[in-house]
């Protein structure tokens, strides 16, 4: 007898960048323009505009550089930061709000969870893990985007076949 295979669409990756606000880089263009007329006040020419040039540099990079985080679901496994965690480990997987985020990292945290947060963004994903081999509880990832980045992680989990790789569940 011939076997039917079906071919199993494939889990589409989430992947998002936990970025500075439109209007932290509102207020750094304020802060430069003003940092650069005072500096700037009597020089003409090029002189003048050199030092709108280095504090635009260094207001940029201070912006950009400690937010460019990115959060990645693909191929089994959840990637923050430069931690990696095979999803076969995660046993639960729950939305937080802004008030249950703060909860989970003020009164009720645990110190050996880990945690990606940036605090310009109030809402998080929380992952219970479920390995007698590590000693991290839980992970807290933010996110602008919780229900998609919880719903990624589902459905590359039903994907993978426990190794961590991707394949048929059960």
């Amino acid at each position: 007898m011939r076997q039917l295979l079906v071919p199993i669409p494939a889990v589409p990756d989430y992947r998002e960048r936990l970025r500075a606000p439109w209007w932290w880089w509102l207020a750094g263009a304020v802060v430069v323009a003003l940092g650069g007329a005072e500096v700037a006040g009597g020089y003409g020419g090029w002189r003048g505009w050199l030092p709108y040039l280095v504090l635009g540099l260094v207001g940029g990079g201070a912006l950009l550089l400690p937010f460019r985080t990115q959060v990645r679901v693909r191929g089994g496994e959840l990637a923050a930061r430069d931690a990696r965690l095979p999803l076969d480990v995660v046993g639960q997987v729950q939305t937080l709000s802004r008030a249950e985020t703060h909860r989970l990292l003020g009164r009720d945290a645990d110190p050996a969870a880990f945690a990606v947060v940036r605090g310009f963004i109030p809402t998080a994903v929380f992952l219970r893990l479920d390995d007698p081999s590590d000693d991290t509880p839980y992970w807290v990832i933010s996110s602008r985007h919780p229900d998609q980045l919880a719903a990624a992680i589902e459905a590359a989990r039903t994907r993978t076949n426990g190794s961590g790789r991707p394949g048929n569940a059960g």
